[in-house]
C-alpha cells in the first residue's frame, strides 16, 4: 500500500513526503496528530533541551491528504541533525592562528597550507540522526493501529509495506 517515502533536505529546510496509492483520509490525520508527538518524545530522549525541542516542534508543519502526508521542519540547525553533515577540511582557517586547549594550557598554531594538505584541520563530520523519518514511521505504525480499515487485506498490505520501509531506513 505505501510506495513512496521521500526526504528532502534544503538549507534550513527538511521536508518528508509519505504517500500511499489507496485514499485513507482517516490514517493520514491520524499520523499529522501523532507525528509531533512522536518527534518530540524522540528529541527529548535523545537529550536535546527542552528549548530546542520546543523551537523544533513550533516550526513544523504538517499537510494531510487522502493518499499520504506532508512533514517539514524549518529550522537552522534540524536539517544537520537530520541529514548529517560531511568531514571537511577547514580551508577558512588557510593563514590564521589557532587557540588550541591543552593540559598544561593554552597553544598557538598556525595554519598552513602544508598542514591542511597533510589532513590536520579537519572536522569528522555527524551522523544522519534521521528524527522526522523515524517520527513519521512510529507515527505510521500506531495509526495503522488506531485506524478501523476495511478488509484483512489492507491491513496486510500496510504492515509489509512499513516493515519494508523500516529496514530501508535503517543504516
Amino acid at each position: 500500500m505505501i510506495y513512496e517515502i521521500k526526504k528532502n533536505v534544503d538549507k534550513g529546510l527538511v521536508t518528508l513526503e509519505l504517500f500511499w496509492d489507496e485514499p485513507n483520509l482517516a490514517l493520514a490525520e491520524e499520523m499529522a496528530d501523532r507525528i509531533p508527538l512522536a518527534l518530540e518524545r524522540i528529541l527529548h530522549l535523545e537529550g536535546y533541551s527542552k528549548r530546542f525541542v520546543d523551537s523544533v516542534i513550533s516550526s513544523l508543519k504538517i499537510s494531510v491528504s487522502p493518499h499520504g502526508v506532508v512533514a517539514s521542519v524549518k529550522h537552522p540547525i534540524f536539517p544537520f541533525l537530520e541529514a548529517g553533515t560531511k568531514p571537511r577540511t577547514m580551508k577558512e582557517l588557510l593563514g590564521k592562528v589557532v587557540p588550541l586547549k591543552t593540559p598544561h594550557g593554552v597553544v598557538f598554531r598556525k595554519v598552513t597550507e602544508k598542514s591542511l594538505l597533510l589532513g590536520k584541520w579537519k572536522r569528522p563530520g555527524t551522523p544522519a540522526r534521521k528524527f522526522l523519518e523515524k517520527a513519521a514511521l512510529e507515527s505510521l505504525a500506531e495509526a495503522i493501529g488506531r485506524v478501523r480499515m476495511e478488509g484483512e487485506e489492507v491491513v496486510w498490505k500496510v504492515s509489509q509495506a512499513l516493515l519494508r520501509l523500516i529496514r530501508s531506513t535503517k543504516g
